[in-house]
């Protein structure tokens, strides 16, 4: 089944990464007015668990994170260059990596960077996860440019967090979960220093946050918060008749400790990952004003057949308060997109 989905625009057309054990890609068009998905390429990617898109010197890319080849761990992850005249992806580099679980794409004090969570070796949880960052030569390349230990490394984000005065620092927030322990690993939020590393840059750990089984972590903003919402697989404690019924945790970024604190625990079932929106609520056509929501992906609680929770920010209590149940099926993870620009015209087959 489909395991992470992925955009970019190419001339204001939006495309479309569907990943499974295959690459799909598609581009929105129109036939006699109806928008629809026109397949462009397929490209086989065995043991594809996670996929990035972004931006660089002007072209689309496209980056891979490969889990496993069989039963080999050690195996490599691949990034893509999408190529305008052709309207396909091509083999751009390939990157070693350890049962890599999530890629990441993040920009820091002007410098794009690439993020890889490596999970599993073969053998251990405990292994390095890398960040790469691009050279500058005439065809550009992703090189190491920080390894972090690791454990059990599920997935990466990247935020900025007010340090007070008008001080925004990069921050990388990393989720953990050991599945043959089921270890209590906890998410680490990591600060960038611009001159460790001997003016190279480097992240160093700031602080652990407590959560059973993070399969995921989403950062972005709740109500004017900086959040952190973790995404709970499987918890301690029985709730009804299954672990994967669990409490997921949201923290809130407190500027004057400069840490992250409990904000609140929801309700989710199995969840893999959050999305957080902010939806414009119009009258008549005219903006009244932005509501915030937490979308969760629940993958499964007795059964697959799941439904998926979205949450709505109240700002008179702010918290997080039920809003609307989606009928989903094993969920694995929300991708919102806007279209804004009229897709191109194809003839019908």
């Amino acid at each position: 089944g489909v395991v992470d989905l992925a955009s970019f625009e190419w001339e204001g057309v939006p495309h479309l990464v569907v990943l499974s054990q295959q690459l799909r890609l598609l581009r929105l068009a129109q036939n006699n007015g109806t928008l629809l998905w026109e397949p462009l390429q397929l490209i086989n990617v065995t043991g594809a668990v996670a996929c990035a898109a972004f931006q660089y010197v002007g072209n689309p890319y496209v980056a891979v994170a490969v889990e496993k080849v069989l039963v080999d761990f050690t195996v490599d992850s691949f990034v893509f260059k999408f190529s305008p005249d052709t309207n396909e992806l091509v083999l751009h580099q390939s990157i070693p990596t350890r049962g890599a679980k999530d890629v990441l794409d993040f920009v820091v004090e002007g410098s794009r960077m690439l993020a890889i969570a490596n999970s599993f070796d073969g053998s251990s949880y405990q292994t390095v996860s890398v960040i790469y960052k691009w050279d500058q030569s005439a065809q550009p390349t992703l090189q190491e440019h920080q390894l972090i230990d690791t454990n059990g490394a599920t997935a990466f984000q990247h935020f900025q967090a007010d340090f007070g005065g008008g001080e925004m620092r990069d921050c990388l927030a990393l989720a953990r979960k050991e599945v043959s322990t089921e270890t209590s690993l906890g998410i680490q939020v990591f600060v960038y220093n611009g001159t460790a590393s001997g003016g190279a840059g480097a992240f160093a750990v700031m602080q652990t946050l407590p959560l059973e089984q993070a399969a995921s972590v989403t950062a972005g903003t709740l109500g004017g918060y900086t959040v952190l919402a973790g995404a709970v697989w499987m918890g301690d404690d029985d709730i009804e008749t299954t672990r994967h019924v669990a409490l997921s945790k949201i923290f809130r970024w407190d500027v004057s400790s400069r840490r992250f604190e409990l904000l609140q625990e929801v309700l989710t079932r199995g969840a893999l990952s959050f999305v957080i929106l902010h939806i414009a609520d119009a009258q008549n056509g005219v903006e009244q004003r932005i509501v915030d929501y937490l979308l969760v992906a629940n993958n499964r609680d007795v059964s697959y057949q799941v439904s998926s929770t979205l949450f709505r920010w109240d700002p008179e209590a702010e918290q997080l308060v039920p809003h609307q149940e989606i009928a989903t099926s094993a969920a694995r993870k929300w991708h919102p997109m806007l279209v804004s620009t009229p897709p191109p015209e194809i003839d019908s087959p």
